[in-house]
């Protein structure tokens, strides 16, 4: 983080951070299975009795927000601006390794929803680049209505 703030005094300007999340954050299973006080996450992440195959990604995406939330209430937004990002669902592999029976939905749910590799990255770079620091410690997420528009959504516990 020191060189973030060298550089922001360096060039008058903040630095940045953007984390790539997901709107999906919100179906983690958080609440139906809790970290214990006396557990790290790493210890929860690695306890294999807990596992949850197809929320593992919806648990790591509202883990990162929870970060970028904790990173930037101890950073100045005048130094260093901090966001997370949902570009939405992006034309990608990602599915390859789903399972034969879920391939079908997710298909279906990106042939409707999907956004270019183009799109996704255009969504990306406009919150790592163009908005300012009215974004930090916010999950920013593209409307789906409109690709073009992004919408700042505080995602606070």
């Amino acid at each position: 983080m020191s060189l973030l703030r060298k550089t922001s005094k360096k060039y008058y300007t903040p630095s940045r951070i953007t984390f790539v999340g997901s709107y999906s954050q919100d179906q983690h299973s958080f609440e139906e299975i809790p970290i214990p006080a006396s557990q790290s996450i790493m210890d929860y992440y690695d306890d294999k009795t807990i596992f949850r195959r197809f929320r593992r990604y919806q648990d790591s995406k509202f883990v990162v927000n929870a970060f970028v939330q904790q990173l930037a209430r101890i950073t100045s937004a005048t130094e260093v601006i901090i966001n997370n990002v949902c570009p939405g669902v992006v034309q990608t592999n990602l599915n390859q390794t789903a399972p034969l029976w879920f391939k079908p939905f997710m298909w279906a749910y990106t042939k409707v929803y999907r956004r270019t590799l183009h799109e996704g990255g255009r969504i990306i770079v406009k919150a790592a680049v163009v908005v300012g620091n009215e974004s930090h410690g916010l999950f920013v997420q593209n409307s789906l209505m409109d690709q073009y528009v992004l919408a700042f959504l505080a995602m606070r516990p």
